[in-house]
């Protein structure tokens, strides 16, 4: 007689098949990143196969692999090189990786420098590390389309991770077009990502920060009644709804703000961000006494919150308790010294009462900590005005604007780091900016060190759409102002390297084809 298969072993026989599964989309994706790179790397081993030839490697992401073939900027510089300078041999590496970061290109770096002894290196990176992760997810998932274990995994998938991915990606895109201050982009993205994740309170939060801004408290109130709907037991849901009355900044709201706040208290006593939204709330009426309660209370829940201490302190300013004030602020900084935004708020006190030279002391203070605050400068450029030193405001400013203009800590710490191993190697450095974006941020990054040479692809690029289309270039918008490069956008990148390059280390005795 045949035994039934209990429940229990049922659900181990599921469990295990949904590990097989998994196992087999592992290989699957193993396998794809595996065909990929050995294609590349197939066509590097030829490249190197002449012997004595000047070898240049290509690092960066999918914009240097281009797919890994003769079309990619890479393949033709090393045809247009040995064109132009046919008394030299030129071996031209693509180390390109699709969706790989500079902390990853890093990691990597010695051993390629090992590995291919290169005389020059060609670095043009730090796309992957910005808010357009999931771009890069998009961009790794056409790829991956052709391999059959990918289609069967996105079939067993497709109602449950897939969903959750694209409801993510509907999300960061939202979070993206509100940043810019796209609401119309940012609420058509987050209503996608609530019909995606109905039960996921974070898409509703942003909408509901969309209304506020627009001053649509009607909207914002109904979505946030939502979110408390959806999590009536987190404290963080009632605050949502308390910024829809407490924004609009009229007296009777105040109250339901308040309420609303207490609340907040009333569900998680211990949350400190309930106790500063109720003392903001009490300090917009003037309430300050009330406020100082609230900020006390946050301080004593959180005293090694340096915030706690920041906010207290500005409410006695507001008091009128200057001295309690500056106590405050410099509590904050004897709590985190390492942090240099307690030096910005201390550094605005002073400011605003005049005692300029403090003020600038603790500003330089934060830049000594942190150089890259583009908030730090601006406060610079506000206190030089003050007291009319326009030349040290504009000073500033210039220094404000290069840290905006491109991109985060961890990109410049990683170009420096990446800087410092091929400098010290002997090895000649070529820095590339990506196309349409400035190289000025670039050239502030690593500075005109002599072993530096720098390609500038803004120009060469905003010249050649004056006379084209974009499509002629460009073959998506990955990047927002800039996509990956079709065959002959890669070639006037080649093109413009090598013109670079004969004017800074190469003659350039004119090819058999110009004769």
């Amino acid at each position: 007689m045949v035994k039934n298969t209990t429940l229990k072993q049922k659900i181990i026989l599921v469990i295990f098949g949904l590990f097989l599964f998994a196992l087999l989309i592992e290989i699957g994706l193993r396998l794809a990143g595996f065909t990929y790179l050995s294609l590349q790397e197939r066509k590097n081993i030829v490249s190197l196969s002449h012997k004595g030839a000047y070898r240049i490697m290509c690092l960066g992401g999918s914009t240097t692999a281009g797919g890994g073939g003769k079309d990619s900027y890479p393949s033709q510089l090393e045809l247009i090189l040995n064109q132009r300078i046919p008394n030299k041999h030129f071996s031209v590496i693509n180390k390109g990786v699709p969706g790989i970061n500079t902390t990853s290109i890093l990691s990597q770096l010695k051993s390629n420098l090992d590995k291919y002894q290169p005389d020059m290196v060609i670095v043009m990176m730090g796309i992957n590390d910005s808010k357009d992760r999931f771009v890069s997810l998009n961009r790794l998932r056409n790829f991956l389309k052709p391999f059959r274990v990918y289609k069967l995994a996105r079939l067993f998938w497709k109602r449950t991770r897939e969903i959750t991915i694209l409801a993510q990606i509907y999300l960061e895109r939202g979070r993206d077009y509100h940043e810019e201050r796209d609401y119309a982009l940012a609420e058509e993205m987050l209503k996608r990502a609530i019909v995606l994740a109905p039960h996921d309170t974070r898409a509703y939060i942003e909408l509901a920060a969309c209304y506020r801004e627009l001053r649509e408290f009607t909207k914002a109130e109904e979505i946030a009644k939502k979110i408390v709907a959806l999590a009536p037991h987190d404290a963080v849901s009632y605050i949502q709804l308390g910024y829809c009355y407490r924004d609009q900044e009229i007296q009777e709201k105040f109250a339901q703000a308040e309420k609303i706040f207490k609340k907040a208290i009333e569900v998680n006593p211990r949350f400190v961000e309930a106790y500063f939204e109720l003392g903001w709330c009490y300090e917009d009426q003037r309430k300050y006494s009330q406020a100082e309660q609230m900020f006390r209370k946050a301080v004593e829940l959180a005293p090694e919150n340096e915030r706690s201490y920041i906010e207290l302190g500005w409410c006695y300013q507001e008091d009128g308790k200057f001295v309690l004030a500056e106590e405050m602020l410099k509590k904050a900084i004897e709590v985190k010294p390492e942090v240099d935004l307690n030096y910005i708020e201390l550094g605005w006190f002073y400011q605003k009462h005049q005692k300029y030279s403090q003020a600038e002391q603790m500003f330089k203070k934060a830049l000594s900590i942190n150089e890259h605050n583009e908030q730090t400068y601006i406060s610079l450029v506000l206190l030089s005005q003050a007291q009319g030193k326009d030349r040290d405001a504009e000073f500033y400013l210039k220094k404000a604007k290069l840290i905006t203009e491109y991109c985060s800590d961890t990109v410049r710490l990683n170009y420096q780091k990446l800087r410092d191993i091929i400098l010290k190697r002997g090895i000649k450095l070529v820095c590339m900016q990506y196309p349409l974006r400035s190289i000025k941020p670039l050239k502030e990054i690593l500075g005109t060190n002599s072993g530096i040479s720098y390609i500038d692809n803004e120009g060469i690029f905003n010249q050649a759409l004056k006379t084209a289309k974009y499509e002629d270039y460009f073959s998506d918008r990955f990047a927002g102002d800039f996509g990956h490069c079709t065959p002959k956008g890669n070639r006037l990148i080649a093109n413009n390297i090598c013109a670079v390059l004969l004017k800074e280390y190469f003659s350039s005795p004119k090819s058999k084809n110009e004769k």
